[in-house]
């Protein structure tokens, strides 16, 4: 499995806002494009953004990685193009994909 993250900050004033729309429009047509089946939200809790600042984690999973280069290739730029309008000069945004390695519980 992979696992592309995003990590999202932004001015908490509108952390709520850009929740609900994440949830409803946004994510919905990323998992919509058929590369990934699972998208996980994660609010931040260490390290902490300070008072103006909120902090998100967004977990899209694919089975394998040439999922993820089909979807940048022909999906990522228009779905971050409608969240940079949405939110330009409002967040910061960090990427990063990864691969599932093992679970261990005790």
């Amino acid at each position: 499995m992979i696992i592309y993250s995003v990590k999202i900050i932004l001015e908490k004033s509108l952390s709520a806002e850009w929740l609900e729309w994440m949830k409803k429009v946004h994510i919905p047509n990323v998992l919509n494009t058929g590369y990934f089946f699972q998208a996980d939200i994660y609010e931040t809790i260490e390290p902490n953004c300070g008072n103006e600042k909120e902090s998100f984690v967004v977990e899209y999973k694919c089975r394998c990685l040439q999922n993820y280069f089909d979807y940048v290739e022909k999906h990522s730029e228009k779905m971050r193009s409608e969240h940079n309008e949405k939110y330009q000069g409002k967040f910061s945004a960090e990427r990063i994909v990864k691969k599932f390695v093992q679970s261990i519980s005790v």
